[in-house]
């Protein structure tokens, strides 16, 4: 055991990025051991109906909620928020999943902000024949619950991740810069394989894709992470 003890500490001695490592490890192990109890109450039920069972709201109520900003469109129109809470202080979600936010006006808002908001709630929609295409179940699979429509921002949080507002802002001008130097059709191409998205990809290109058996081009696979963890192993 001394000697595993001692060639550990030479470890740490000769690669300082091994105790990074190992710090990690331990973190995780004791997150996964001791996971951080939310004491407020859970109101999302996954087989229900009704997401707002205890609450009692219905479908285009207008409802208050909290939560954080994890996503957002360039002109920040459509939001997407993470650990909501209702006005009183209740957690409507479970913290990976989250809920879509059209709002009525543009405002200043950033990655990683509290933000109160206040709109109308629509559930995402079921398939109503064999075979159709299921909103509800889409959504779900990705822990996006419902939308709120026609949504005005209350109140902001002064916090927020500057990491991410920074990367978020890089992405957007590197958008920007693709489509003053492309044609809307080819901008759209470049900006999927480089950011993943792919809302400006025309229903025509996407046939083309799918056709031709490269579709998965336009999607952040396994080998644009793969050139990423070889530039990270070559740069440790």
């Amino acid at each position: 055991m001394k000697k595993i003890f001692n060639n550990c500490i030479r470890a740490v001695k000769i690669r300082p990025l091994c105790a990074i490592c190992i710090f990690i490890i331990i973190s995780a192990l004791i997150l996964e051991k001791n996971p951080i109890k939310n004491e407020k109450q859970i109101m999302y039920q996954p087989d229900a109906n009704n997401i707002f069972t205890l609450a009692q709201i219905k479908e285009w109520d207008n409802v208050t909620l909290v939560g954080k900003v994890s996503a957002m469109d360039r002109d920040n129109l459509c939001v997407v928020l993470k650990a909501v809470e209702t006005r009183d202080g209740e957690m409507l979600t479970l913290p990976y999943q989250s809920i879509s936010v059209y709002l009525s006006d543009s405002y200043e808002i950033y990655m990683g902000q509290r933000i109160r908001v206040k709109g109308r709630l629509v559930y995402h929609k079921r398939a109503t024949n064999p075979g159709e295409f299921s909103h509800y179940e889409y959504n779900r699979a990705r822990g996006n619950l419902f939308k709120l429509y026609e949504a005005e921002v209350e109140k902001t949080g002064r916090d927020y991740a500057v990491i991410r507002q920074r990367l978020y802002e890089v992405r957007c001008l590197g958008e920007k810069r693709i489509e003053e130097k492309l044609s809307p059709e080819n901008a759209g191409i470049i900006k999927a394989m480089l950011f993943g998205n792919k809302g400006d990809i025309d229903v025509y290109t996407k046939e083309l894709f799918q056709k031709s058996g490269v579709a998965h081009i336009l999607a952040i696979s396994g080998l644009h992470i793969s050139f990423l963890a070889m530039g990270l192993f070559k740069l440790l």
